[in-house]
């Protein structure tokens, strides 16, 4: 008797345990506060946060397979990711998980910021969805360079959904330590703008690749077909 009534003890303590959790990250999604609405995209800060925490979401003008196969060219990050200089795989799977060096140019006297994250990315081909989480990491092929501050933490997600074949709902949340002090016309463009340049440029390089990734989108395309259990239509 005595022995059921210490299990039942440790589970309810248990249980209190889990409720507070949950209870505390309710509380914790509600410090977000409006920042600006730039074009079709609203921003976000977490005003509790100890660092710097942004969120974006929008609905873009861009099918989901279209945006995947932008996302998957690491190569040509620079083209639409405002301020970076480089962008290279270092180890891993863009399909699966990856790890990223990445260099951002800031107008001199400033040193350039850089950072290397590992990227997790789950495709949800049942429901059309994709979600990549990402944060800082350590690696021995990018180590810390000469004149350039590596960001201590560079840690965040995005989420994009099938809308229709136009469309897609996009969330970014991004939280940066950027390494030593910046001033505030920097701190705007770099950090604060951050978050809606990102999706405002995707969306520009799905427009100017278009058709380039046939190939990549059409094997979601058949993907999809066998797995989804929502409607969609391909790119058009």
């Amino acid at each position: 008797m005595r022995q059921r009534r210490r299990y039942t003890i440790a589970m309810s303590l248990a249980w209190f345990a889990t409720v507070a959790t949950l209870l505390a990250s309710t509380a914790r999604a509600e410090h977000w506060e409006l920042l600006y609405r730039e074009g079709n995209v609203r921003v976000w800060e977490d005003t509790d946060a100890e660092r710097a925490t942004f969120k974006a979401e929008s609905v873009i003008d861009a099918h989901l397979f279209d945006v995947l196969a932008v996302l998957s060219d690491t190569a040509r990050r620079p083209q639409w990711v405002g301020d970076l200089d480089e962008s290279r795989i270092v180890a891993g799977d863009i399909q699966t998980k990856v790890v990223i060096y990445e260099r951002f140019h800031l107008p001199w006297p400033l040193d350039d910021r850089d950072s290397m994250v590992e990227s997790v990315i789950t495709q949800n081909l049942k429901q059309l969805e994709v979600a990549v989480h990402y944060r800082e990491v350590t690696h021995p092929k990018a180590p810390p360079r000469d004149g350039v501050t590596r960001m201590p933490v560079v840690r965040g997600s995005m989420f994009f959904r099938y809308v229709d074949k136009q469309h897609a709902f996009a969330r970014i949340v991004m939280t940066l330590d950027v390494g030593g002090m910046l001033p505030d016309f920097a701190v705007q463009r770099f950090v604060r703008k951050g978050p809606a340049r990102t999706l405002e440029g995707l969306v520009r390089q799905v427009g100017r690749t278009r058709g380039r990734y046939a190939a990549f989108v059409q094997a979601l395309v058949e993907l999809a077909r066998v797995q989804a259990v929502v409607p969609f239509e391909p790119p058009g």
